[in-house]
């Protein structure tokens, strides 16, 4: 819970300053960061993943909103930050940020980051539709979050979405994935380079996904599972 409160309490910094560094709402133009991750390097230095989700439409004509991952950098204890490093660009994993396990199973899915580190090097990942499913996206760095350099994770015809990273001797990679015939399974991969990620199957039962349109509980939006 504590991580949770200064997660969230860091993407409020962050967002309020991009509201007022010249990136400030215009028409219906806007910029917010969603789904910010920390993480403190052995040094002390203080690093916050986060998902932009922007569109520049001063004029509101109705343009379609961009997503991209970026970072953020503290060397004091989060007093101050650096200007945000851009890693990638992404797409979203999913039409309309639903997944379809079935009719009225939907699961609600954006493209948060996760961070871990593996020695020295930095690494992000996140979910992204780049290739017509939802793989598993990586991103090295070995600058300190200065530059970045992408590969995938995962690949083929099923769907992965929500991953999870830790790092310690190896890098731990788990994710959701979505079977042929729309159920999930919960999927670990581990790897000690940060390039080959061979996986295993943790789920012995998999989960055919749950109602959530309409939901149960009409307090809760629609399409949450797991979320």
């Amino acid at each position: 819970a504590g991580e949770l409160r200064v997660s969230n309490y860091l993407l409020w910094q962050i967002s309020y300053a991009d509201r007022f560094d010249g990136n400030a709402f215009t028409g219906c133009s806007f910029a917010q960061y969603i789904g910010a991750v920390p993480i403190v390097a052995s040094d002390g230095t203080l690093y916050v993943a986060s998902e932009k989700i922007s569109a520049d439409d001063p004029d509101c004509t109705g343009v379609q909103p961009t997503f991209s991952e970026w970072i953020f950098k503290s060397t004091d204890g989060g007093q101050t930050f650096g200007p945000g490093v851009h890693i990638s660009d992404v797409t979203t994993s999913v039409p309309d940020g639903l997944l379809k396990l079935g009719p009225g199973q939907y699961m609600r899915n954006l493209e948060f980051p996760t961070i871990a580190f593996l020695g020295s090097a930095l690494y992000v990942a996140w979910n992204d539709g780049a290739s017509g499913h939802s793989h598993i996206r990586l991103a090295k760095s070995t600058d300190g979050g200065q530059t970045w350099s992408v590969s995938s994770a995962t690949q083929g015809s099923n769907d992965e979405l929500q991953p999870s990273l830790t790092g310690d001797s190896a890098l731990h990679l788990l994710y959701y994935r979505r079977n042929n015939n729309n159920t999930l399974d919960v999927f670990v991969a581990n790897s000690t380079n940060g390039s080959g990620f061979p996986a295993t199957r943790v789920t012995t039962v998999s989960s055919p996904g749950v109602f959530t349109i309409s939901q149960f509980d009409p307090i809760i939006a629609f399409g949450y599972m797991g979320d």
